[in-house]
Order: structure tokens, then sequence, then C-alpha cells
């Protein structure tokens, strides 16, 4: 990380960095000043080499990972939390897809969201991310989900309580 980067990394205060990529892809160790400032919390998740919905889908279910995840997500003190992968766009997108559904986003909203990928310049992929969608209702919601990939009712319900205080601030 940069300089600059690190004094933007320092602005922000962020507590928790939840790294996404897999474990092949942690070769290189975070930069001085982030080790500094956060906690790092490791989710590893699948590359998803061909971006079909069929990968996207197998991200979404690696359940310890979404486990890790929301029970960070549940903790008051780790927030600011700056979750990524390689490129943020589809490990970090399908997370913040489950995180904007657990929070009552449309699903317009959703892939709104997705589609700043491409605004900002990466390919990004809206079939795979409607099979996300597809598969939180196909189950009954985006809750019946995190049931079944294990994460604790209580983190869900923690999360929702500390970004919607957040948001109302």
């Amino acid at each position: 990380m940069t300089e600059e980067g690190c004094s933007q990394f320092a602005a922000v205060g962020v507590k928790t960095v939840v790294d996404l990529r897999s474990e092949s892809e942690q070769t290189s160790p975070a930069a001085t000043c982030v080790l500094e400032r956060a906690r790092l919390v490791s989710a590893p998740m699948p590359i998803p080499y061909n971006v079909s919905p069929e990968d996207y889908l197998a991200v979404l279910y690696t359940a310890p990972s979404m486990q890790t995840l929301f029970a960070v997500l549940a903790d008051p003190a780790a927030y600011p939390v700056y979750y990524h992968c390689l490129y943020g766009k589809d490990r970090t997108g399908i997370v913040t897809a489950v995180i904007l559904s657990a929070l009552g986003a449309s699903r317009q909203t959703i892939q709104e969201e997705y589609a700043l990928s491409g605004e900002a310049g990466y390919s990004y992929y809206p079939a795979s991310l409607d099979a996300v969608l597809d598969e939180f209702e196909r189950l009954g919601g985006v809750d019946a989900y995190l049931r079944v990939v294990g994460v604790p009712a209580e983190h869900v319900q923690a999360m929702r309580a500390i970004l919607g205080s957040l948001s109302s601030s």
C-alpha cells in the first residue's frame, strides 16, 4: 500500500479487515499500516474462475466463511469493517448481495450496486448474480439461506441492529 493509501486507510478508521481471498491468493502480507490499525480476519472463498452462475453459487455456499463474516458483522467493536477479495467484484459482490439482502434491499438495488463494477471498468456478470438472488428466493429468502449455511440468527439480528443504528445517525 502506498503512503497515500495508508493515510486514507487511517482516516477511515477501519478496525477489521475481512479477507475473502483463497489461501493460495494470500501470499503477500498486509501492509504494516493495516496491521497496526486493524484486526485481520481470514474468510477464504473459492475463486470463481469461470464467473458462471455455478461458480457464484459455490462461493455463496462457502459456509465457514459466511459464518466468520457474520460473526464479525455481529460485533459492534469490529466497525468500521472492510472486506475484500482480489478484484473486489465477484466474491465481494456476492457477500455484498447477501448483506444487502439481509438488510432488506430490493433485488433491483442489489443488481444496481453490483453493476457499479461495470461502471468502474471491470467485467461483471449479472446472470451469475441473478443465480445468487434466485437461490435466496428458492430457499424462501435470505434468512433461510443464512440458516442453511449455519449463520446464527443472533448474528444477523445484531448486524441489522448495528447497521440500522449507523444509518439513522
